[in-house]
């Protein structure tokens, strides 16, 4: 069911390489902690998204006081992934319909989106309500 590779730690460099690279999801072990996440690429190297707000610069162990233990590779995180968001995010619908949340105004109901409620949504889940107000009437004056 989950597929686990271990990075070899000593191969790699602040960029990358020896199966260090941007797009697949990783399990880390960062100073003592698991997490798991993606790396994306910053002016200094790579960064890790799973870590901190901001992420966590990787460093190879024994270069800046390097914090990261192991490295795994996370194989197929990303159909495990969707399955489990959209999961969420229709509890999180349901849980929004049973407390009376509003949006843009209007109460919350099964016709939201199941999209909106997603970890990292681009979908409101309800329309945006149109404001009258900028309109200009020559007969108000």
């Amino acid at each position: 069911m989950f597929d686990f590779t271990e990075i070899d730690l000593s191969q790699t460099t602040k960029n990358g390489g020896a199966g260090l690279e941007v797009g697949p999801t990783y399990l880390v072990l960062y100073n003592g902690r698991f997490h798991i996440g993606k790396f994306d690429t910053q002016w200094y190297g790579l960064n890790f998204c799973g870590i901190y707000d901001a992420g966590a610069q990787y460093d190879p162990p024994g270069e800046n006081y390097s914090s990261w233990q192991k490295i795994w590779l996370f194989e197929n995180a990303e159909r495990i992934s969707a399955n489990e968001e959209m999961v969420y995010a229709i509890k999180r619908r349901r849980y929004a319909i049973d407390m009376g949340m509003q949006s843009n105004g209007q109460r919350i109901t099964e016709d939201a989106p199941v999209e909106a409620f997603m970890y990292h949504s681009k979908v409101s889940a309800m329309p945006e309500i149109e404001d009258d107000e900028d309109d200009y009437d020559e007969d108000d004056e």
